[in-house]
């Protein structure tokens, strides 16, 4: 005669209803974080992705050598499409990775900004004989070089204008002002006023009201 099958009692059967769904809820839980892991490792990746170029992060600061020689030059861009009228301005684009197809005039100065301010004290400055501030702004640079398509693109960029020169110490609009008073009566301080006056319209100030 076979044995008869011991009955469990209550507080036997609850008890392994509760081991079965702690093991249960072990199993998802883990299951859980590893989807969690594998999406966040997708996102990061996909984030490294956007935030590279030609396998360099960005900013890339390797993108704005010879920038200075590229704005006194007024050199052309000849580069592969898209292409630019400027080569400064391939330069300053491909430096902060921006995607002329897909970014928005937003993301594309977002992106323009960072860059800028990640490199305005060392690659984005310039020396030259026909320039009397070493290592000075790339932007009072472009101007005493009488290159308005520089101007108005930094304004249009909306980048930094308030950056103060170690050397002069003196902003863009106090640089401006200082030349505009020595070549007084001339054609130059005609085209300086004029960078003045569209640089104060777009936010530049001078030392004193920063």
């Amino acid at each position: 005669m076979k044995k008869p099958v011991p009955c469990l009692s209550m507080k036997e059967a609850y008890m392994r209803l509760l081991f079965f769904c702690l093991i249960a809820c072990t199993a998802i839980s883990a299951f859980t974080q590893n989807a969690l892991a594998r999406d966040v490792s997708t996102t990061s990746q996909n984030a490294s992705e956007r935030g590279t170029q030609s396998g360099k992060t960005c900013p890339n600061a390797e993108k704005l050598e010879q920038i200075c020689s590229s704005v006194n030059a007024m050199e052309p861009d000849d580069g592969p499409s898209p292409t630019y009228r400027y080569f400064y301005q391939r330069q300053v684009m491909e430096a902060a990775c921006v995607d002329s197809e897909n970014d928005s005039v937003e993301v594309r100065n977002e992106k323009i900004g960072r860059m800028w301010k990640a490199f305005e004290n060392k690659e984005l400055v310039c020396n030259s004989l026909q320039f009397d501030v070493p290592n000075g702004n790339i932007i009072k640079y472009a101007a005493m070089m009488n290159f308005d398509t520089f101007i108005r693109d930094v304004i249009r960029w909306n980048v930094n204008l308030n950056k103060v020169d170690a050397f002069d110490g003196r902003t863009l609009l106090d640089y401006l002002s200082f030349h505009i008073e020595r070549t007084k009566g001339g054609e130059i301080e005609k085209k300086l006023k004029y960078y003045y006056g569209i640089l104060r319209k777009a936010g530049a100030k001078h030392k004193s009201e920063l």
